[in-house]
């Protein structure tokens, strides 16, 4: 082989190697993206399904600075991450922690006030908040002074995201 032919082939082998780099990086763009998605999906199943389950063994409820509690009689075991029948008072709040905002979930035995468990649920958390779909009863008298209401059965629990995406999700749900 000439030298020639030796320079053409070196600079066709260059073109293709840049193709398949180009064809490479719009692919793995392409499933950072639907990885994104999926996480997207992912979390917002697992948070309805957290929320449903608070909510399905919750009988009162009250807003707080930061988000609301809610009074129930079943608490997520830190170890085994299943639900105990125990009277639990479940936050959902917004927190800052370092330089972000999250949704955390914390649990709190009702009868000690000792603390049990916190969970970070996600991140860039703007807003948290739980509202009544339908007219609400006050609770009875003990749970009154404490600001506590009757969970009705339809409720909308809405979670503002500050970033990146600048949305709020709203869960429709009904406890009973």
């Amino acid at each position: 082989m000439t030298l020639i032919e030796v320079s053409v082939a070196l600079a066709i082998a260059a073109a293709i190697g840049a193709a398949a780099l180009a064809v490479s990086t719009t692919v793995s763009r392409g499933q950072t993206v639907d990885q994104q998605q999926l996480a997207a999906s992912s979390l917002e199943a697992n948070l309805q399904g957290l929320l449903l389950m608070d909510l399905a063994n919750a009988s009162h409820f009250r807003n707080t600075d930061n988000g609301f509690a809610l009074l129930a009689n079943a608490r997520l075991d830190a170890v085994t991450f299943e639900f105990q029948h125990l009277p639990t008072t479940v936050f959902y709040e917004k927190q800052r922690i370092g330089p972000r905002s999250w949704l955390v979930r914390r649990q709190e035995f009702t009868d000690k006030g000792e603390h049990v468990m916190t969970e970070l649920i996600c991140a860039g958390v703007g807003t948290v908040g739980l509202q009544s779909v339908e007219p609400v009863e006050q609770a009875d008298e003990k749970a009154n002074e404490q600001g506590w209401l009757e969970l009705p059965s339809a409720t909308t629990v809405t979670v503002g995201f500050d970033t990146p995406r600048k949305e709020e999700k709203s869960f429709n749900l009904r406890t009973r």
